[in-house]
């Protein structure tokens, strides 16, 4: 089913462009502040840093966002030698994936309902959880990729 262009050196399949994304997507919240600080985002008039990202943001969007970033930095270090809780979290993952992007969408509704109006942006965003709601769930490749991890037999779970 996949091309051995989509297996890395230990044999696991890569996450995909497509999973990369999503995962970026997710966990947007804990990216905000790092990115603007990184931007060096200054105030006019001022020397001062703008921290404006920790009033932008209401903190349970931070949170939700917490396993998705979890997921990007295991993502990006994960090889044979990881310790057996990083193995338990990457198992769990696209369980994890799907939480946020649940409660995400819950967040947006309830922001929206309690504001009585939902604006055009807003609903983007909630269109775009909906979908990777609909890929995290159906897609077999993120099963495989969950499912495997370097330095154990894997198999894929189609052929």
């Amino acid at each position: 089913m996949y091309s051995i262009d989509d297996y890395d050196n230990a044999g696991s399949l890569k996450p995909g462009g497509l999973l990369i994304v999503s995962t970026l997507f997710v966990s947007r919240f804990l990216l905000f502040g790092p990115l603007s600080l990184l931007a060096r985002r200054t105030r006019v008039g001022s020397n001062n840093l703008d921290l404006s990202f920790f009033t932008d943001v209401s903190p349970f969007e931070m949170l939700s966002s917490i396993p998705a970033f979890a997921l990007l930095v295991i993502m990006l270090l994960r090889n044979s030698n990881s310790p057996s809780w990083v193995r338990l979290i990457w198992r769990n993952g696209r369980l994890l994936l799907i939480t946020s992007v649940v409660i995400q969408i819950g967040l947006q509704g309830f922001d929206a309902f309690s504001n009585s109006e939902l604006q055009f942006s807003e609903f983007i965003f909630v269109m775009i959880n909906c979908f990777l709601l609909y890929y995290l769930s159906l897609s077999e490749r993120t099963r495989a990729v969950f499912s495997m991890f370097p330095g154990e037999s894997n198999s894929t779970t189609k052929t």
